[in-house]
């Protein structure tokens, strides 16, 4: 469905005056043979974006039998979507949100594009980052659960050893009883 992704920045406004490309999925590095996924996003899509880009607003093109998304997120970075199919308005809003929790927060998520591009069925209809936070909270109460069975198991251990230390305890008062006896009668 995907073919690739895109982050850039927008240097248009600098002496290089062109979008530069920050993370890229599939990885090109270019080379005499390798073709890059985003060569047609970039020279046509890109260029026909207007100056000033308005925040989370969803840029889309059509172009040589291929759907480019474009969308300026709020960490002031461009994220691009080509897919050789049109991807519908809440699969795209998820995309995006997947994509810059990725590019923001890479060890939070555990998560890559390549991962986006090669399976992006599992990056649509759930937030990666509330997924994660919510595995963490499963976690966290197994840990507790196990905590508490610990302590009822401690607590059950202190009843089982309460009648020895009473019974200790009244051992104790008869020894020391007759150990006073004893001390009397020797004096």
């Amino acid at each position: 469905m995907l073919n690739a992704i895109g982050i850039y920045s927008d240097c248009r406004d600098q002496k290089s005056g062109a979008f530069q490309r920050i993370n890229s999925s599939p990885h090109y590095k270019g080379g005499l043979f390798a073709s890059n996924p985003l060569a047609n996003l970039e020279k046509n899509s890109l260029t026909q974006l207007p100056q000033v880009l308005e925040s989370n607003t969803l840029y889309s093109y059509h172009v040589n039998d291929e759907y480019h998304y474009i969308l300026q997120s709020s960490g002031k970075f461009l994220m691009t979507i080509a897919s050789r199919k049109e991807v519908f308005p809440q699969e795209l809003s998820f995309l995006f949100k997947n994509i810059e929790h990725v590019q923001i927060r890479p060890a939070s998520v555990k998560a890559t594009l390549d991962d986006i591009v090669a399976n992006p069925m599992g990056y649509i209809g759930k937030d990666i980052l509330i997924k994660k936070v919510l595995q963490d909270v499963e976690e966290l109460k197994v840990l507790a659960l196990q905590d508490m069975d610990k302590m009822l198991d401690r607590g059950k251990k202190l009843e089982d050893l309460y009648p020895r230390v009473v019974k200790l305890n009244q051992e104790s008062l008869k020894f020391k009883q007759g150990a006073e006896k004893l001390n009397t009668c020797w004096c």
